[in-house]
């Protein structure tokens, strides 16, 4: 491996791998992850390989990496969870007003009522014909104010699902779902004020939402992965890596169906959005605003030095840089926000992207990342120690025990992984967010 600049190194190959790390996030990569990216370097029509701080082996792909192509899509370097992503929103409550452990109790009972956690349906489902309408309009609906704070409006899609994908996504919009999703009440705290005014974030509590297309999404990645597999068209060193051209039939069938299960994620992120306002509301007449939703697991048409590529996603948030031509007018002048979560527990950031952030095809990291897995998480951390280590920073959690295998102890160090992208020149921090109360779908 060779150092490019700082907290930057290249492995070289046919299609080079670009590694954005400081030394000690460098040291949690292992050689699954390297193989991993090696074996979806090897895939035709891949021109570029980027690996995030936060990266680690996932199905087929890394979680945490960036690739291009110019007519190759590769299904599983946006994952099962399609466009998993996040969402913020400014309060004008300040933190005072939740410094009594009993009252934030209260908001996380009162969400609770709300909001489907874990595998639960939605406590108000859609209706089928609104369902249909999101499928394919996504979020155009939505007030101005609104859709001018969203990476995406809309995909286009006609909605080709398989009634099993329809029935797994109607029964799920307005859930948070499990895993490392949740919904996080934090203290905000700015660190470019001049930033962060334009952005719309200011000092006091925001809300931190984190979900995607749920069983929709996972049914859509499952049924390409399953006929693309039938038909050959996967690399021999994984199975997962299966490919296809954009411009084929099974390419528009899988872009339309990935959009379609897009709509739903972001529409489903401003439900949960709208829930929480409420509760707000009702409880301290708050008043509330959205900041900005976007994803993490996606594949989009994007220009790289005026050239349209397929940038894939996974485990990797877009950052386009003050500038960008491809920045609607609201953010042309500073870049959008990037919304990065920490580990449970730890505090996430609200960033925006630097001119360097070419480097790494216009992306940042989308968290932490984990050094555990689930299973060595829940056979090695002690329950103990992980629920103390919460309760002594004041936090608190809507389970009766923290989940071992959501524990920071599970993920990396979220600050030496902001390191590694600032110091890379890829973007800078405009406000930190310390975890206050922490709704979990365990």
């Amino acid at each position: 491996m060779q150092q490019v600049g700082t907290n930057h190194y290249r492995v070289p190959g046919d299609v080079p791998i670009d590694v954005f790390a400081n030394e000690p996030i460098l040291r949690t990569f292992d050689d699954a992850v390297f193989q991993q990216a090696s074996n979806t370097a090897a895939i035709p029509g891949v021109e570029s390989v980027v690996l995030m701080p936060d990266a680690h082996s996932g199905y087929g792909a890394p979680i945490g990496a960036v690739v291009a192509t110019k007519n190759t899509l590769i299904p599983m370097v946006a994952g099962y969870d399609i466009s998993c992503g996040m969402s913020f929103l400014q309060t004008s409550l300040q933190v005072e007003q939740l410094a009594d452990w009993r009252i934030r109790r209260g908001v996380i009972q009162a969400i609770e009522g709300r909001v489907a956690l874990g595998r639960d349906k939605a406590v108000t489902p859609v209706t089928k014909d609104r369902f249909e309408r999101i499928l394919r309009e996504g979020a155009q609906g939505y007030p101005a104010d609104i859709r001018d704070r969203l990476e995406r409006v809309n995909f286009d899609s006609q909605a080709q699902l398989s009634a099993r994908a329809r029935q797994r996504g109607i029964e799920t919009v307005g859930s948070v779902g499990s895993g490392n999703h949740f919904i996080e009440v934090q203290a905000v705290a700015l660190q470019q004020p001049q930033l962060a005014q334009p952005f719309g974030v200011r000092n006091g509590v925001g809300v931190m939402i984190h979900t995607g297309s749920r069983g929709l999404g996972h049914q859509v990645a499952s049924e390409f992965l399953h006929e693309l597999q039938a038909q050959g068209r996967q690399r021999p060193a994984d199975r997962e890596l299966v490919f296809m051209p954009a411009d084929s039939d099974v390419g528009r069938r899988y872009l339309d169906a990935m959009g379609a299960a897009a709509n739903i994620a972001i529409v489903n992120r401003l439900l949960l959005l709208a829930q929480v306002a409420e509760v707000l509301e009702e409880q301290f007449g708050a008043t509330t605003q959205v900041v900005y939703d976007i994803s993490h697991n996606l594949i989009q048409q994007e220009d790289l030095d005026g050239e349209p590529h397929w940038i894939h996603r996974k485990g990797a948030t877009r950052a386009f840089p003050a500038g960008h031509p491809s920045l609607p007018a609201r953010w042309q002048r500073t870049g959008h926000p990037i919304i990065t979560p920490g580990s449970m527990g730890t505090s996430s950031h609200i960033q925006v992207a630097e001119t360097g952030a070419r480097a790494s095809l216009y992306s940042i990291n989308h968290g932490a990342g984990r050094v555990l897995s689930r299973r060595a998480a829940n056979r090695d951390l002690k329950q103990a120690e992980a629920d103390r280590w919460l309760a002594d920073k004041d936090i608190l959690v809507n389970t009766r025990h923290v989940p071992l295998d959501e524990s920071a102890a599970a993920y990396k160090d979220i600050d030496q992984v902001i390191d590694s992208i600032a110091g890379a020149g890829l973007a800078r921090v405009v406000a930190s967010c310390r975890p206050m109360a922490v709704i979990k779908g365990a």
